[in-house]
């Protein structure tokens, strides 16, 4: 049985609500690292490709996370991605789901980028260390 303890709903992929409106924002990334979807809504990065970490670390304490279509994955599993000019940390491996996620919330956080949307693309930049 999964844990439903105020831990498993610290992560998500991309599930968010403003009043009765429910939107999910995001882009596409095409790349030799595989494809990833850029999510203004995910929490976390996701990935179900094991063969993407250069590193992993086993959880102490295997946390769950809600997916968009409703059901609760366990993760034991984290670890660090490289992409072409930067690297992912803290990637989630949910080995049942079907994308990359590429949290934009954390990628800035984590590596002190920005991002400029525009009406079709977004551009990264940065890191401003």
């Amino acid at each position: 049985m999964e844990s439903t303890d105020s831990n498993a709903f610290a992560h998500f992929a991309s599930m968010t609500s403003i009043n009765t409106q429910s939107h999910i924002s995001y882009a596409v990334l095409n790349s030799a690292f595989g494809s990833w979807i850029i999510d203004t809504g995910a929490s976390d990065h996701m990935t179900f490709d094991s063969n993407l970490f250069s590193h992993t670390t086993t959880l102490l304490s295997p946390v769950s996370v809600p997916l968009p279509d409703g059901t609760l994955k366990p993760v034991t599993i984290t670890g660090d991605i490289p992409l072409s000019s930067t690297t992912l940390h803290n990637v989630l491996y949910v080995p049942n789901f079907k994308y990359n996620l590429l949290s934009v919330a954390k990628f800035l956080a984590d590596d002190q980028h920005c991002t400029i949307f525009y009406p079709s693309y977004l551009c990264f930049l940065g890191p401003f260390n």
